[in-house]
């Protein structure tokens, strides 16, 4: 493999962002981090907001973990303006994922225990959502997972806390790159890393075709917004893989548009209201309680409630007409 310095590969990397219609800002150090994030968040909501609006706002998500600030971001944040007037702002749009402001920037430096220097942050709404780790050609990739664990325990919870919101890591050498949720360093685990695929299960490693396709900037904001699941049960965020997101994807679409009924068969995660049909009665009681753990008692988190009972769904299934269509996830990427 041969080697290319880490520097090279960054600014090459910065080149793209641009060319899919990301702003390239300049941000040293948290401050420079939180007059943008005032500046982007009065953009996305068409306000204005005064030292005090924004200083309540600060306050109000700087708690919790990185579970926590999930939920946080999906929701909406109050204050109380100058005039006494109580108000909410939203910090992401989940059902117009297209429509968010999109950054890129580069040596954001952060001190807590230890001073860090971050390679590549992506902002959305003015918050950093995506981090991108990289390392030199002939490096291998786990020193990029590492190192982003080494930040975790260094400086991603100084000042205000804002890089607790990434939601999904990116690490790459050039050659191999590949991507992951963020969660607790209990929890993580490189067996968690995964590459990008295309429909047909064709890996993309290459970091620039890699970048052209994933960091785009409406396909990244879906994947924030949609498929990064919390996970309640372990308090942990797990974000889907290729085969799931275009399953999930083409399930949709053909709800959209075939004029048939039909139901799902054993597909726990699924991120819409609908029956949970099982074909295997040993799997009713681990369905049931997986999707309440996803769910987690909250309508903040996206999911339905759990599934009523799934054994008198398969016999209503059982029953139905034959013309229904029957929609399986069993293959990646595909729909019988």
């Amino acid at each position: 493999m041969t080697t290319q310095p880490e520097q090279a590969l960054e600014n090459n990397l910065m080149i793209q962002p641009e060319q899919l219609g990301y702003k390239k800002v300049v941000i040293k150090e948290e401050q420079d981090l939180l007059t943008n994030l005032k500046s982007q968040l009065e953009k996305h909501n068409k306000i204005q907001l005064s030292s005090s609006d924004f200083k309540q706002i600060l306050n109000f998500i700087n708690k919790g973990n990185v579970f926590e600030r999930e939920r946080i971001l999906r929701d909406r944040v109050p204050y109380t303006n100058d005039k006494g007037e109580h108000k909410t702002l939203e910090l992401i749009n989940q059902i117009h994922w297209c429509q968010n402001q999109f950054q890129v920037t580069q040596q954001v430096s952060m001190e807590g225990k230890y001073k860090n220097r971050y390679d590549v942050t992506i902002l959305i709404s003015g918050l950093p959502l995506v981090q991108i780790e990289l390392k030199r050609r002939g490096l291998e990739l786990k020193e990029a997972f590492k190192q982003t664990s080494r930040y975790e325990l260094h400086s991603y919870s100084s000042g205000q806390g804002l890089f607790q919101f990434i939601q999904i890591f990116v690490i790459s050498n050039g050659v191999n790159t590949k991507y992951y949720a963020n969660s607790p360093l209990k929890a993580r685990s490189f067996k968690q890393t995964f590459y990008w695929a295309d429909t047909k299960n064709k890996l993309i490693t290459q970091l620039s075709e890699f970048a052209d396709i994933f960091l785009e900037p409406c396909h990244l904001s879906k994947m924030v917004t949609k498929y990064v699941v919390l996970n309640d049960s372990q308090k942990m965020l797990m974000v889907l893989r290729p085969y799931q997101f275009y399953a999930t994807e083409a399930i949709l679409e053909r709800v959209k548009t075939t004029p048939k009924f039909g139901y799902i068969l054993a597909h726990d995660r699924f991120r819409q209201d609908a029956d949970f049909v099982q074909d295997r009665p040993n799997s009713d009681k681990s369905s049931a309680g997986l999707q309440s753990g996803f769910r987690g008692g909250s309508k903040r988190s996206g999911l339905p409630d759990p599934p009523r009972n799934l054994t008198a769904s398969v016999k209503e299934a059982s029953t139905a007409p034959t013309t229904q269509t029957r929609l399986s996830t069993s293959l990646p990427g595909t729909i019988n």
